[in-house]
């Protein structure tokens, strides 16, 4: 069996994506970015795997190759899985919902079928099948490839969407996703995209215009990813901050805070937040909080975010929520959506749906209709 120079670069890239895949899965620390960021690498291990196994399935030995279709079925997850890992990057509180699951629906269909067709066949089977334009992934071959592409051109659009939304929110000051965050996600998506608008017309050309497939359309569908995921790795090397859940939080590490005195601070600052409600006035900061308290920001911050795990906004954008909440259920005096998202410290209905949407899953019409109903 003959190496070509695309071949090498392909076990270059599988390596590096299992290797860095494998890193992110055995952090002792459970963020859940890190498993999704994870599982797209593992993803686009094994889609690289199954494309080498497609071109080489004649000359491979013993068994190797039959492990394509399970890793085939990998493929679906390209899509689903970096899009979610733009939403975990942007939402500290991210939690994977039953209803997120079907994302995963079409990799979990393939990878059954494969499981249930293909893999209980004898050796001499699955040789026959490999090698079979009769069987059912090869005489569908062209339909799920489009699909793939497809999802994932889908998923980066929905990324996108993502990145503007959180772009929106930080210029109304309803976001605390820093502008080095928001630089790496704009990177992620641009790359991706990138690699993605290069590779698709080299595939297409391989798998459906050329007799053979063609060293040089191979290697132009795999150097911008290599290229791509190396400048990720590179990153992670000299800035692991920017990966959420991926580097140790050293924000304050030097602290000298101890548990006994951020329960005395926690005490007081839910006594205060409670009798004074300073969440409703519109232009609140974490400084004039602190004045407030007579504790410093940095302590103030630590402590949100360490004891009630959120950043300062999104506390304060919660007890906002959980205000307007009453307000919409208020059966005198009934108010309306606008005049409530003003009354609770908002400054505009966009930023309040999303908020409200995000803690509930409803719009505020939505909820103060169900609720009252």
């Amino acid at each position: 069996m003959k190496f070509e120079i695309s071949d090498i670069i392909c076990f270059i890239i599988i390596f590096q994506l299992i290797i860095f895949s494998a890193f992110l899965f055995v952090r002792r620390v459970n963020y859940i970015s890190n498993y999704i960021l994870g599982l797209q690498l593992i993803a686009q291990a094994m889609g690289i795997y199954a494309g080498f196994c497609f071109y080489h399935s004649a000359d491979l030995p013993g068994n190797f190759h039959y492990m394509m279709y399970i890793a085939y079925s990998f493929e679906f997850l390209w899509g689903p899985t970096f899009y979610l890992y733009v939403k975990s990057l942007v939402h500290n509180d991210f939690k994977l919902k039953a209803l997120q699951l079907l994302h995963f629906l079409p990799f979990i269909l393939v990878l059954f079928f494969s499981l249930a067709v293909f893999i209980p066949l004898g050796t001499e089977e699955k040789k026959i099948v490999l090698k079979s334009s009769a069987y059912l992934l090869h005489k569908l071959g062209f339909y799920p490839d489009i699909f793939i592409r497809g999802q994932v051109l889908f998923y980066i659009i929905q990324s996108v969407r993502v990145y503007y939304t959180v772009q929106r929110e930080i210029k109304e000051g309803h976001s605390s996703v820093s502008e080095k965050s928001l630089s790496w996600i704009r990177f992620l998506i641009a790359g991706y995209a990138v690699s993605f608008v290069i590779s698709v017309p080299a595939l297409l050309i391989n798998l459906y215009i050329l007799d053979s497939p063609a060293p040089a359309i191979k290697l132009m569908m795999m150097l911008p990813f290599l290229i791509y995921f190396n400048i990720i790795f590179f990153r992670a090397w000299l800035h692991p901050g920017i990966f959420a859940g991926v580097a140790v939080n050293i924000k304050y590490k030097t602290s000298r805070l101890t548990k006994e005195e951020a329960e005395l601070w926690i005490d007081k600052l839910n006594r205060y937040i409670a009798l004074n409600k300073p969440y409703l006035a519109a232009d609140l900061t974490l400084n004039h909080l602190a004045e407030a308290l007579d504790i410093s920001p940095r302590t103030l911050s630590q402590i949100i975010n360490e004891y009630f795990n959120q950043n300062f906004i999104d506390y304060i954008n919660r007890l906002r929520i959980e205000e307007s909440k009453l307000l919409l259920l208020d059966s005198t005096g009934r108010k309306t959506v606008l005049e409530i998202l003003y009354a609770v410290g908002f400054n505009n209905k966009s930023a309040y749906n999303i908020a409200f949407k995000r803690a509930t899953g409803l719009t505020p019409t939505e909820f103060r209709k169900k609720h009252t109903n």
